[in-house]
């Protein structure tokens, strides 16, 4: 008996210099898996504060101090997110192995202590005998410090492992809700651009309805997981609120298909059905009232409604009410049209037209050309647009990309007022990179102005390149790059009067993109895929520094990969003996 007291005394003296010896010396402790969880433990409460201290330094770093930026609108965030991801399950690995350790020890002191009182009719049984009587007084003692010990690790794990992740959260800008609302709508505005099946969709699954957008071998690309109900219902809000009703109704429907499969869908069914309802209600009434499309709304031609779909304006054949529209003025719908089909891979020029356009190796009698000439592609004559295959190597363009990684920043874009702000029609985040900040640039400019045949290595002959990438559903709706287009030139800076407008612009694509990305000009029915280290140049101004509104362009919205372009943006006033003026007020650029 008195052996067992001393061995049951030495055990809580073992456990009371296991808590100490652990933290204390580590080095003990690492032979002990427990205990190197429970150094874990200690090192998160002590230094908790030190953690806060060291994120808070990586915000200042990456300037959040002043404005989050969002993640969703380029995927070089969305990647650094997925790496972010995987600290965070890494410790919440080790924490859950850790707490279920110390939740089996529980369970099995719990297990025991039933067991043994489950053999006792009532307390003064078990009290009544002396040995059972000590070996309770042991339980609430020994035993329990076990417990106990293993209720204040978990605890303070618990802790520090919340604080931790916050703090890393905070600092490391993970997405919020602003995100997934830009990552709903931006999934939104791909099924309606590329008509996307919604029943494959549903599934994880993109499938384009037309295939001319897919730039690579694959037909489809199939994703880890499908969308919930839930998903569903979600997006089909964000179409209702976008004003692609029909596309609401999509979405809708297939989130009730969806919810009657899934184990708790009845409840989420009851919430689908008003809003289904809601969208057809406004659906149909939009359509009746304002037709089948207009700015900021667009329905189905016929009614959902089965009583008004009967009607006698809904029974006429409707033929296909659009009609190319190219080489002049265009309203907002109607180049949004044609923006949206040339993204969808619809050939709007006449076929004679195309015929005309060669592909041809070019070297200016330039020395540096002899060995290595430029494969153009004319891709238009008027306006002037060509494809410079293999301006850069796959070396070069991985190059450029790793450059303008730790400089991105939200796209901006132009108002009519001339001032840059933050907006929809542009979802990419960009960076800035000198000509004289790497030994490439200068390679790479050096190849602009042979291409060009155009100054632009000085500030005052052509702006910084920009490095641009596109994130989910990534796009820039139709503009000019020529900004000086108001006649009262005093509203533009000293510096801007002084470079001039942007004559020209070399865009060099870094990546190929799987689908969609594309860049387009509805105007003059233009469509470039994306094909890495290649660039597009064309001329923004005529010989007469007049603004070409055939070059209005927009980038197709990302359906499928990783988009990154550069762009060089070259000024007028110092071109004025490399790119003459003509003759006649509408003579136009030809090179290269």
């Amino acid at each position: 008996m008195s052996a067992n007291i001393c061995s049951d005394h030495q055990n809580v003296c073992k456990h009371k210099s296991e808590k100490i010896s652990v933290r204390n010396n580590v080095n003990i402790a690492k032979n002990n898996a427990s205990a190197i969880r429970l150094v874990s433990i200690v090192l998160i409460a002590l230094f908790q504060s030190h953690f806060v201290t060291i994120v808070s330094g990586v915000r200042e770093s990456n300037e959040l101090r002043n404005a989050r930026e969002d993640v969703f609108s380029s995927t070089s965030k969305l990647e650094e997110l997925v790496h972010n991801e995987f600290q965070v399950l890494d410790l919440l690995t080790t924490f859950t192995e850790y707490t279920i350790e110390k939740a089996t020890m529980i369970k099995g002191y719990v297990d025991n202590q039933r067991r043994l009182l489950g053999n006792r009719k009532s307390a003064k049984d078990i009290v009544a005998h002396p040995v059972d009587a000590y070996v309770l007084t042991r339980r609430l003692t020994a035993d329990w410090e076990d417990v106990q010990l293993a209720l204040h690790a978990v605890s303070n794990y618990s802790t520090g492992v919340y604080s931790w992740i916050g703090s890393f959260r905070e600092g490391s800008n993970f997405p919020q809700g602003d995100d997934l609302n830009g990552a709903a709508q931006a999934l939104v505005r791909l099924q309606d651009t590329y008509r996307l099946n919604m029943a494959s969709l549903t599934q994880g699954v993109v499938n384009p309805l037309q295939k001319s957008v897919v730039n690579s071998d694959s037909i489809k690309f199939e994703g880890v997981e499908g969308l919930t109900a839930r998903d569903l219902l979600f997006l089909g809000k964000h179409a209702y609120s976008n004003g692609l009703y029909h596309r609401a109704i999509e979405w809708l429907q297939g989130a009730e298909s969806v919810a009657a499969k899934e184990s708790n869908g009845t409840m989420l069914l009851s919430e689908i059905a008003p809003s289904l309802q809601s969208a057809i209600d406004t659906h149909d009434d939009i359509l009746e009232r304002q037709g089948p499309q207009g700015t900021g709304w667009k329905t189905n031609p016929v009614p959902i409604n089965p009583i008004l779909s009967r009607s006698a304006k809904y029974n006429l054949t409707v033929p296909n009410t659009f009609q190319t529209k190219l080489f002049q003025r265009q309203t907002e719908e109607e180049e949004t049209e044609h923006y949206v089909r040339l993204c969808r891979g619809e050939k709007l020029r006449p076929a004679m037209m195309e015929a005309q356009l060669k592909c041809r190796m070019k070297n200016d009698g330039s020395p540096y050309l002899i060995v290595s000439p430029l494969k153009i592609e004319e891709e238009s004559h008027d306006p002037y647009i060509v494809i410079v295959h293999d301006f850069i190597t796959e070396k070069q363009a991985d190059a450029l990309v790793e450059l303008g990684k730790p400089k991105l920043r939200m796209s901006l874009h132009q108002n009519k007022n001339g001032t840059f702000t933050k907006s929809s029609v542009r979802t990419s985040k960009s960076a800035w990179i000198k000509d004289w900040e790497d030994k490439l640039m200068i390679k790479i400019t050096r190849r602009v102005e042979l291409v060009s045949g155009l100054k632009a290595f000085q500030p005052k002959e052509a702006e910084d390149y920009q490095i641009a990438n596109y994130g989910l559903g990534g796009l820039y709706v139709p503009h000019t790059d020529h900004l000086m287009n108001n006649p009262d030139k005093s509203i533009y800076t000293q510096w801007e009067r002084f470079v001039g407008d942007r004559i020209a612009t070399l865009m060099i694509y870094l990546t190929n993109v799987g689908a969609g990305g594309g860049t387009v000009f509805p105007r003059a029915g233009v469509t470039l895929r994306p094909r890495k280290g290649s660039a597009a140049f064309w001329w923004n101004l005529d010989k007469s520094l007049v603004g070409d509104e055939n070059t209005r362009h927009g980038a197709c919205a990302v359906l499928y990969g990783d988009k990154w372009v550069s762009n060089k943006w070259i000024r007028s006033n110092e071109q004025f003996l490399k790119a003459p003026c003509g003759l006649h007020p509408l003579d136009k650029h030809k090179r290269p």
